[in-house]
Parts: structure tokens; sequence; C-alpha cells
């Protein structure tokens, strides 16, 4: 007659112990695999028209820093780098009363998108961090993209619309561009 409660009770506090076990004060644990997110490649690029895709709201360095919505942290944009294909940039997480925790990993990185819901922060080749288990996913490799990978449209329901291809930029033929729907968990 007790059993469920007990086991309730023993569920919820294995897991308020690991959520508090998690130290946000280094970087966050290089976890394997991709967390739980799929993805899938599509024939062509999706029709961006507001409803059912939206631009999706990436940042590319400006402003400096920026606290997303729904966040408890603040992203900053720091030591910018131009001397490749793309400015980069060393991107910190801050919250109050904590100090800054690098999220580039020694890296830089040209773009950063955050989830609406300011849970999973995405960064350039296609690298997420979760901020509620504080780990990081190498999507990139889980799903064996190459560089070049950008994230362009998102759903209401949690997908993404991410182009690949092996040119940066202002290429003359285009001609190996490959798009991919991400689902988030």
């Amino acid at each position: 007659m007790y059993r469920l409660p007990l086991i309730a009770l023993a569920v919820m506090c294995v897991a308020g112990f690991s959520s508090q076990s998690v130290d946000r004060s280094a970087a966050p644990a290089e976890a394997q695999g991709a967390g739980g997110f799929t993805i899938q490649r599509l024939p062509g690029r999706v029709g961006i028209d507001g409803r059912a895709w939206m631009f999706a709201d990436v940042h590319t360095g400006t402003p400096a820093a920026f606290t997303p919505a729904g966040g408890d942290y603040e992203l900053r944009f720091s030591e910018p780098d131009n001397s490749g294909d793309f400015e980069r940039w060393t991107v910190t997480l801050e919250r109050a009363g904590s100090a800054p925790i690098a999220l580039t990993a020694g890296r830089k990185t040209a773009f950063l998108y955050v989830t609406p819901d300011a849970r999973y922060i995405f960064i350039e080749p296609l690298v997420v961090i979760d901020v509620v288990t504080w780990r990081r996913y190498s999507l990139d490799a889980a799903f064996g993209l190459a560089p070049y990978i950008s994230i362009v449209a998102t759903t209401r329901d949690g997908r993404l619309f991410i182009e690949r291809s092996s040119c940066s930029m202002d290429c003359s033929r285009r001609t190996d561009e490959e798009y991919f729907e991400l689902t988030i968990p």
C-alpha cells in the first residue's frame, strides 16, 4: 500500500540530488552521443513563412552581451578573431554572484543560438550546452556533420532547420549544400 509513494519519493530524491550535484562553477561536462537530439536529412530548403518555420534568432557577436528571455544567465562575446573566414568570439556564461564560465572550450564561435526556453545554447560547429544538466554535446560529431553549419530557422515545437556546406561563404559553386531538421528533446 505504501510502495508507490516510497518509489516516488526515492525518484524525487535521486533527481534532486543529481541536479544539485552539478558543478556549475566549471565548464559543462563533455557528454557522449546526441543526448536525445535527433536529426533527419531534408530534400531541400524549408519555406520560412513566419508561421510553421520562423527565422532563428542567431547571435553573431553583437551586442557584446545579452540575457536570453527566460534565462537566469548572461552570455558575453569577447576576444574577437577575424583572421579566418568568419569573425569568431569566445563566449562566456555569467550568472549573478558566480565567475564567468567559458562555453567555447578553448575555441571560438561564429554563431550562438539559444532556444526560446533558454535551456539549450548552440554554438559552432554544432555543439549544444544543456544549462539544466550542465552537459555539452558535440552534435556535429554525433551526426557526422562537417563544417560549415548554419542554424537558419526554428519551429514553435522545438525543431531547427540547419544548412550544411563545405564552403563558408561567397562560394561560386555551392552545389554540396545539405539540409537537416534537428529535433530538440
